[in-house]
């Protein structure tokens, strides 16, 4: 065929759980002026990058629900398939796997598609579903072995005073939001134990803007009841500041370690966290040296091609992977691009 046609899957203008994570950190992009910046990645790579003939056709599907709502994603997914009939897709609701399972479901290429879940749910739809971090499971591999041979066994050294000379007792908080997350928690867990770690609590959340508050006392007070030292955190990037706060109103000033998760281990949402308890924290990360943002490759690129920044300066360098990743695949199959080319 002469076109690959695409979809990029736009979040709604408004998400209340989408809303209150971005809002602390004042990102005033516009859905506008995200899809405009997503349209220009792909005319910078279209520009560059090989499709033997073929010309890459963008189709924009707006997002009918919360990043949460699984009926809508699955719906918005099943009407972009029958209408649209993409080889490809990028983007997606970021805390369900709906979307995904739809698109996969229907031999569609997804790349950072939102959710994906556990290792088991992206090969029992392989070769459909592409990430562009790291897998859940790679995560849990990563942190399972960083804490058994690196912490287990010694003092709460970085914790405060009450707990700084006890040996580690490790309590392990996650964010909820499908079946997958339960199985990757359950994972996580098994890959701890085979290493000699013993969690003494595995507690999980709900991001619920309204209830956060209320989760975070029962949270800190089963940690703190249970005598644990050092907080395994897996979490979305505003949560910790519900956590943090509570832990400081309990005086109570565990280890926070830091494996995973989204954004946490950034400097951008941890400033939004108590202080008195964010100087105890300590981990791993994937995440590159920070950059002025507007020397990424994601800003800098399209303003040099443009001649103008792009339009969503600060969502930018989040936009720049998916179609950097999709042209190198149509580029790299060739002639005859399937999904499994």
């Amino acid at each position: 065929e002469d076109t690959i046609t695409v979809v990029y899957y736009s979040d709604p203008e408004t998400d209340a759980v989408l809303d209150f994570i971005t809002g602390p950190i004042q990102n005033d992009d516009t859905q506008a002026q995200v899809e405009e910046t997503v349209q220009g990645f792909m005319e910078l790579f279209g520009s560059y990058y090989q499709s033997y003939g073929r010309t890459v056709d963008l189709k924009i599907v707006r997002g009918s629900g919360a990043s949460t709502d699984e009926v809508a994603a699955r719906a918005d997914a099943q009407a972009a398939i029958e209408e649209h009939k993409p080889f490809a897709a990028f983007g997606g609701p970021a805390l369900t796997s709906a979307w995904a399972d739809e698109m996969a479901a229907a031999g569609v290429v997804c790349i950072s598609c939102g959710s994906t879940g556990s290792e088991e749910f992206r090969d029992a739809r392989a070769p459909h579903l592409i990430s562009i971090g790291m897998a859940g499971n790679q995560i849990n591999l990563h942190g399972a072995e960083y804490i058994s041979t690196k912490l287990v066994g010694k003092p709460a050294e970085f914790g405060g005073d009450d707990v700084a000379t006890t040996d580690r007792v490790f309590g392990h908080v996650y964010i909820s939001s499908s079946e997958e997350s339960e199985r990757s928690a359950g994972q996580f867990a098994d890959m701890l134990s085979e290493r000699g770690v013993e969690l003494a609590e595995q507690l999980s959340y709900e991001l619920d803007p309204g209830r956060l508050p209320e989760q975070a006392t029962s949270v800190i007070s089963k940690l703190k009841e249970s005598g644990v030292t050092s907080v395994i955190i897996q979490a979305d990037p505003v949560a910790p500041a519900s956590f943090t706060q509570e832990a400081t109103a309990q005086e109570y000033f565990p280890e926070w370690i830091v494996v995973g998760g989204t954004l946490v281990d950034t400097n951008t949402f941890g400033r939004i966290f108590d202080q008195a308890q964010w100087e105890h924290a300590f981990g791993i990360t994937t995440n590159s040296v920070p950059l002025d943002p507007t020397t990424t490759p994601g800003f800098a690129l399209y303003e040099w091609f443009h001649g103008s920044p792009p339009p969503a300066d600060q969502t930018a360098p989040i936009l720049f992977p998916s179609p950097s990743l999709l042209h190198s695949i149509i580029q790299a199959a060739g002639p005859n691009l399937t999904p499994e080319t």
